[in-house]
């Protein structure tokens, strides 16, 4: 079980993104008493979802935009 400060390290973000992502359930977390610990087959699965692009834009990037198109009538 990792922690979220070496998630962080091992992923190159901050510990605030890795809540994040656990926030938007990408990364998922398991709560062990009142600390939060990672499984790392679990970030595994997260970064091939990141390089498959299952996961949106990567950390921070918010995902995939939907583009507005007008309609004229």
């Amino acid at each position: 079980m990792l922690d979220k400060l070496y998630v962080a390290q091992w992923l190159g973000i901050s510990v605030g993104m890795v809540d994040e992502l656990r926030r938007q359930r990408k990364l998922r977390a398991v709560k062990v008493g009142k600390y939060v610990r990672f499984r790392r087959s679990e970030v595994l699965r997260y970064l091939k979802s990141v390089e498959e692009g299952e996961a949106g834009a990567g950390p921070g990037r918010g995902g995939p935009r939907k583009k507005l198109v007008a309609s004229v009538r």
